[in-house]
């Protein structure tokens, strides 16, 4: 059964009280983690033992995720500290000390087993869906590219669905799930460059395929993850980190994909959840639209990469920042398009 945005279905055991905060603990039995769930944390956090309770177990140079309503730091052992009900600039100010303005929100979304990224200038709400996809939809192997996926987003996100733990979601491929960051203006910056020179990559006829399995939508908003992750030493490999992996939705290719690049070492003890993904895409149909004919390309516009306005930022920085991701484009694409250095 499908639980929307409340996390009262986990077994929690009750382990602290600190003045009016509570701290509850689940075991998380895919990721084998510590799961600790704050309620009432409270702004101008006074009660010390609640504040040691906190840093001992974290480093503070990370971004805050944010789940559900719910802010998440990741434990310098793996663990997670869900703060519930409780908006990620909270923690970041109260716990890290961080007063940066941060106005932006990148979130990494899968929904119906297509993982992309949606980047919202918090002000002005002015939203870009990013995600990467095959120029003929439905391909698994051919020319991919950098795609607008607005249209995918209007149709198919449906807000953050949990799943009791210990139970299967009654459909394939039908998750939806978010996770999101608070971004400066330098890290979106940091996406712009990555994102275009990425974006001459997939077009250039020798560039490397889009793959249904190795480098697809998922592993491009993994390296988005990495993107914004820079000079951050404690942040964790990936974004399903800050997850609690048992309510997620294996029952979802892209959430099981997801979660195989964030676990590369272990996601072979779910190795019985291929069965239940793979037969039902041989002998069923997909609850997808029936994509259009192969012949059809682009049935995804390209993204539009004009997040931020590079005039604010010293042209010195933004030719640093473009030789850093120079490495995404083959020496005589960078030739081709010499512009960009």
């Amino acid at each position: 059964m499908d639980i929307l945005n409340n996390r009262q279905y986990l077994q929690q055991n009750k382990i602290a009280d600190f003045g009016n905060a509570q701290v509850y603990e689940y075991y998380d039995q895919r990721d084998q983690k510590h799961c600790y769930i704050i309620d009432n944390f409270e702004p101008n956090i006074s009660n010390k033992a609640l504040l040691e309770f906190i840093l001992t177990r974290i480093n503070p140079n990370q971004l805050v995720a944010e789940i559900g309503g719910d802010a998440v730091l990741s434990a310098t052992n793996g663990d997670i500290l869900l703060f519930h009900a409780t908006d990620a600039s909270t923690i970041r100010t109260e716990i890290l000390h961080d007063y940066t303005p941060r106005p932006y929100t990148l979130s990494f979304k899968t929904a119906e087993f297509h993982t992309y990224a949606s980047l919202t200038h918090n002000a002005t709400q002015q939203h870009h869906y990013i995600g990467v996809g095959p120029v003929y939809l439905g391909s698994w192997l051919g020319p991919g590219y950098i795609r607008d996926d607005s249209k995918y987003e209007s149709k198919y996100f449906r807000g953050d669905v949990f799943i009791a733990p210990g139970t299967k979601s009654t459909q394939i491929d039908y998750a939806s799930i978010s996770t999101s960051f608070d971004l400066t203006p330098m890290q979106v910056l940091h996406l712009k460059k990555f994102i275009s020179h990425y974006a001459q990559a997939w077009m250039h006829p020798e560039a490397q395929p889009f793959i249904f399995v190795g480098n697809n939508c998922s592993d491009f908003t993994h390296d988005l993850f990495k993107v914004i992750s820079r000079g951050l030493d404690s942040m964790p490999r990936h974004y399903y980190a800050y997850h609690i992996a048992d309510e997620l939705d294996f029952q979802d290719k892209g959430i099981f994909y997801n979660y195989i690049i964030s676990h590369p070492n272990t996601w072979l003890n779910h190795v019985n959840v291929l069965y239940d993904l793979v037969l039902p895409y041989i002998t069923q149909d997909s609850v997808q639209d029936s994509p259009p004919p192969p012949s059809t390309p682009f049935y995804y516009p390209h993204a539009t990469i004009n997040f931020i306005d590079e005039s604010f930022f010293p042209q010195e920085l933004i030719d640093s920042i473009d030789a850093l991701y120079d490495i995404y484009l083959p020496s005589y694409l960078i030739q081709d398009y010499s512009f960009l250095l």
